[in-house]
């Protein structure tokens, strides 16, 4: 079941933090019996273990923001603000790795309720996520296009275009489980906990398409 492979996947992740903590104190506790004492290579130990412990609390909060039932503030937002919001919030993000952003923006998109920090986290994590795919995929040319839309009477969607290497297609369906990740560092709670946001609010986030040019998320809100 998904909360069997959830908490098989908790623990796999924690014993990882927690069985270096457990190296780092045993080799800092026989560095201490030498004499003198290597209290440099002691600090390293330690300095190393300070890493692990904030790792597995970083890992603890990930989990608890998948599992506790958010407190909303919803209010009567528009899309295309909040998208802009975003864009100035990794400017400097987009600057340091070359990326060029092109926007559509619908204009007169009907306004919807939906908290404004959840969505903001959400389009920033999209953001963020395809970024970091185009400064580690080595493209050329890294292009990060958004576009809003209204898709009949009844639903806003934005989506969230990269120039990147593009997603596996093995991995397709896996990227939004708990802990699925393709990066070296970071819990790869995002996208889960993302999904987990936007359900919340009636609508939907979904990779519509991934390829060698590129992936595209996109998510869809009720009005």
């Amino acid at each position: 079941s998904t909360s069997d492979a959830t908490a098989a996947a908790i623990a796999h992740e924690i014993s990882q933090p927690l069985g270096a903590i457990t190296l780092n104190c045993a080799a800092a506790l026989d560095l201490l019996k030498t004499t003198p004492p290597d209290v440099e290579e002691v600090r390293a130990c330690l300095t190393d273990t300070m890493h692990d412990s904030d790792r597995a609390n970083e890992i603890v909060e990930s989990v608890r923001g998948l599992f506790k039932p958010t407190a909303q503030h919803k209010t009567m937002i528009e899309m295309n603000s909040i998208v802009r919001q975003v864009l100035k919030m990794v400017e400097n993000d987009l600057h340091v790795h070359g990326v060029t952003v092109s926007t559509e923006f619908q204009e007169d998109l009907p306004q919807i309720m939906a908290d404004r920090t959840q969505l903001q986290q959400v389009i920033l994590n999209l953001i963020k996520n395809a970024i970091e795919a185009m400064a580690t995929g080595r493209t050329a040319i890294k292009t990060l296009r958004l576009v809003t839309t209204q898709d009949g009477n009844s639903v806003v969607s934005l989506s969230v275009q990269d120039s990147g290497p593009g997603i596996n297609p093995e991995n397709g369906t896996q990227v939004f489980d708990p802990f699925f990740t393709t990066k070296s560092s970071g819990t790869g709670l995002g996208l889960a906990i993302s999904r987990k946001i936007i359900e919340d609010h009636g609508g939907d986030l979904r990779l519509t398409k991934t390829g060698s040019i590129g992936c595209t998320f996109e998510i869809t809100l009720p009005i």
